[in-house]
């Protein structure tokens, strides 16, 4: 079943869908949000050592032109390490939800539902 992820980086919100299996492409976030070179998912797994392709999280299919997919939760760290402002609102939503303060977390949330 296709998935639906609203993300808001450096201010600018765009909407993405997944896969059948659940998988976003990273290339079209790179492009959608017209990031820089660097900030290019091949940058961001070469820095993780490939550990997301290594635990099933995210397949390199760049040798065939089609890009790096990657599970919503490593979506969710790809648009982290382009962005600090959603970096530090996944914390902090992550920290009032072990607060118990659901209310907060679900507000900071809701610019990466």
């Amino acid at each position: 079943m296709n998935k639906e992820i609203t993300l808001k980086i450096n201010g600018t919100e765009k909407t993405f869908y997944s896969t059948e299996d659940g998988y976003f492409c990273l290339n079209e976030v790179w492009e959608d949000f017209d990031l820089k070179a660097s900030q290019h998912p091949t940058e961001w797994l070469e820095e993780a050592d490939y550990r997301p392709v290594e635990l099933g999280q995210a397949y390199d299919l760049s040798e065939y032109d089609a890009g790096i997919w990657a599970t919503k939760s490593f979506l969710l760290m790809y648009a982290g390490w382009v962005d600090i402002e959603f970096f530090m609102t996944v914390i902090k939503t992550f920290a009032e939800l072990t607060r118990g303060e659901a209310e907060k977390a679900s507000e900071l949330a809701s610019i990466c539902s």
